[in-house]
């Protein structure tokens, strides 16, 4: 396997090396990274039984990271917020393994996907391992402590070609907004908690950062086949600002992650929301764990439970 991974790389490093606008810093960064592929891919291959392995820290400069393999994926999280977050990781047989399965039925080779909400990047992996390399994935995260970690599992996967990651919240509009960021996990949200929350071990920092609207972002008649939003009761916000993008593309589809308390503290209408979605000829379904079946709701249904995942879709 190592071998193969040489001979890929050889050639890879073949073709940056003929291209001028590389500089000797990067080319550094590039190696290095090689260098810890190449040292822990028989450990992802062989521990693949167990989802969230953990493999050994790597270091790249002053900072420690951790690489859990999901499937043949790799993830890459700060080795601080590996050390709170494994007991979770290692409870999950399989990370919202329904989700997952549903993604897989609605995202095709050479798909335009977005990923609102991107985090450690478990499904921007996905994502970008379906669509393929003739398609792409725009995945949004505005946490600063999440770009370098993100970007490095976006190396490690060879996904590079493939991903736009922009750190930036995405809104209604482009502007500048504040957002909590926990202190010691990769939780971040605009909208504060008044009470300490699970979700978040310490305390959260308040940081301004850049947000901008779909419709904003992207160029009139972009083709987008597919979005997950997963931005902790900001989706009616997002929806608002993607008007254009839902008419430009009549066949889009979609995840939410529903979560009634979520909505209420960013002051958020749930059965409004629902009705605006229905109104404009989508279908919701819930997607039921761990099989990945999708079963028609209601917002009675939805407002009972903590947290839901659901498909929108016109198909």
């Amino acid at each position: 396997m190592k071998q193969l991974i040489k001979k890929i790389t050889n050639k890879f490093f073949t073709k940056v090396i003929a291209n001028s606008a590389v500089n000797n810093s990067l080319m550094g960064q590039l190696l290095e990274r090689v260098v810890a592929i190449e040292n822990k891919i028989d450990t992802i291959i062989n521990n693949q039984n167990n989802p969230f392995q953990r493999i050994p820290y790597v270091n790249f400069g002053k900072d420690q990271f951790v690489i859990v393999n999901v499937g043949t994926l790799g993830i890459v999280i700060s080795s601080e917020q590996y050390t709170l977050l494994r007991p979770y990781l290692l409870s999950q047989t399989s990370l919202e393994a329904g989700l997952r399965t549903a993604l897989r039925s609605f995202i095709k080779p050479g798909m335009s996907v977005v990923d609102l909400g991107a985090n450690v990047g478990l499904f921007t992996t996905l994502m970008a391992d379906l669509v393929g390399p003739a398609g792409k994935v725009y995945a949004f995260e505005p946490n600063p402590r999440l770009t370098k970690p993100l970007q490095m599992t976006i190396d490690i996967n060879w996904f590079r070609d493939r991903v736009v990651l922009e750190n930036k919240a995405v809104m209604d509009k482009s502007q500048k907004v504040l957002l909590d960021i926990c202190d010691h996990s990769p939780m971040s949200t605009i909208y504060s908690y008044d009470k300490p929350t699970a979700q978040c071990v310490g305390d959260f920092t308040a940081q301004e950062v850049e947000a901008t609207s779909l419709d904003d972002y992207f160029p009139k008649n972009t083709q987008i086949d597919f979005i997950k939003i997963d931005i902790e009761g900001a989706e009616p916000i997002v929806w608002k600002g993607m008007q254009r993008i839902i008419s430009e593309n009549p066949k889009l589809a979609g995840t939410l992650e529903i979560g009634p308390t979520h909505f209420e503290r960013a002051g958020q209408d749930l059965n409004q929301f629902l009705h605006e979605l229905q109104n404009q000829r989508f279908r919701v379904q819930a997607v039921q764990e761990p099989d990945g079946k999708l079963l028609d709701t209601t917002y009675r249904k939805l407002a009972r439970e903590s947290s839901t995942n659901i498909i929108f879709s016109r198909g």
